[in-house]
């Protein structure tokens, strides 16, 4: 990290005013204090802050906490995908492979074009980085299709961090929410790619036609046949639903309750 501060610190003056490059400083300036916190203090007159949290730390700090979310949704992308071809077998690095091939293309095209447009405004604008597309950069992602086309995604982000965020001059003035608007966009403009069955990842592989297996009554007539206890055959096969969910109790108490709520004529 020294030699990265050093490295910093040798390029500074060319983004200074008056430097070759300094119509960039503000680009660079995001770099440097993401990377590390500015050397900046307050006045001598006013409120003294004695702080390492500023902005970009503090929006760092919830993308971390985003960080098992997207983990989960890498992981149930795979898991969703092995259930809908029939596949109960794949193992949880499988899983964790398909999600991140499907997922990981989206976070980079999210950041890549958001940070892009942002990096552009401020450019332009002469006003430091915005750090709040470093959450919504993650956000994006998290509210779309695993098998949405990339170019969607691009024009989605561009459209939402110009139109819902920097048309109202950035972060904190904005009245729109940009993740939400970016998934608004494709909802209007390609709404067959955002909505019905587009949520399972299938990669063309032949889905499941169905699921067949015995129902409680067949397991009831069987159990009667072979002089086994009905209530204890029906708690073994409903035992990957919930505990003694064929139970007397439970089974008398849902008669119950049938019978209690029955409309009366």
């Amino acid at each position: 990290m020294k030699f990265l501060r050093n490295r910093l610190d040798s390029i500074h003056h060319h983004f200074e005013k008056g430097g070759k490059w300094e119509k960039f400083y503000f680009a660079y300036e995001a770099f440097a204090t993401f990377l590390f916190v500015p050397n900046s203090v307050s006045g001598e007159k006013g409120v003294q802050i004695r702080d390492a949290v500023d902005l970009k730390r503090l929006m760092a700090t919830v993308v971390i906490s985003m960080v098992p979310c997207l983990l989960f949704g890498i992981w149930n992308v795979g898991d969703q995908h092995f259930l809908a071809i029939g596949n109960s077998a794949a193992t949880f690095g499988d899983r964790i492979l398909i999600g991140t091939i499907q997922v990981l293309p989206i976070v980079i095209v999210s950041y890549s074009v958001g940070l892009g447009i942002e990096f552009v405004f401020a450019t332009i604008r002469r006003h430091p980085v915005n750090e709040g597309f470093l959450v919504t950069g993650m956000l994006i992602p998290l509210v779309m299709p695993p098998d949405i086309p990339l170019w969607q995604v691009a024009m989605a982000t561009a459209f939402s961090v110009v139109i819902a965020k920097e048309a109202f001059g950035g972060t904190g003035m904005n009245i729109l929410n940009v993740a939400l608007t970016a998934r608004a966009f494709l909802y209007f403009a390609y709404p067959t790619d955002i909505s019905g069955d587009v949520w399972t990842y299938v990669g063309g592989e032949q889905l499941v036609e169905g699921f067949s297996g015995a129902t409680p009554l067949s397991i009831g007539a069987a159990a009667v046949s072979s002089g086994a206890n009905v209530v204890e055959s029906l708690n073994e096969f409903g035992a990957g639903w919930a505990d003694d969910i064929f139970s007397f109790s439970n089974m008398f108490s849902v008669s119950c309750r049938a019978v209690l709520e029955k409309p009366q004529p």
